[in-house]
């Protein structure tokens, strides 16, 4: 019998890939209009740090502290939304340096939400 943490069902996994959902599309738009200037260098660390928090905590709360594969799927599925989004919205040309530094924030991210989810 699967633990009762890794189980994921009904409610909670629809309103949790609400969160994913909508989670991307609001981090994407403040990343591409707020946060832009820290997307380059060093500073991208950070903003992938904050992804992970953000997309962690929101699904922790949408699915009453569930855990386990499926939640870190939701968490990588929202932060490559945002990426997305973000790239989406600031379209120039640096469109190829910021998608690169876009990138290291999109893994510190994953690498922060799979520790906390795990």
């Amino acid at each position: 019998m699967k633990s009762p943490v890794y189980t994921v069902k009904g409610a909670n996994l629809a309103r949790s890939v609400g969160v994913a959902l909508i989670g991307g599309l609001v981090t994407g738009v403040a990343w591409g209009f707020v946060l832009l200037p820290f997307t380059f260098g060093f500073f991208s660390i950070f903003l992938g740090a904050g992804l992970g928090y953000a997309f962690t905590r929101g699904l922790e709360w949408a699915s009453g502290r569930k855990r386990g594969p499926v939640m870190i799927g939701l968490a990588v599925g929202g932060i490559f939304v945002s990426w997305a989004v973000m790239a989406s919205i600031v379209w120039s040309q640096d469109a190829l340096r910021l998608a690169w530094y876009g990138l290291v924030a999109v893994g510190v991210g994953i690498y922060f939400s799979y520790q906390n989810l795990k």
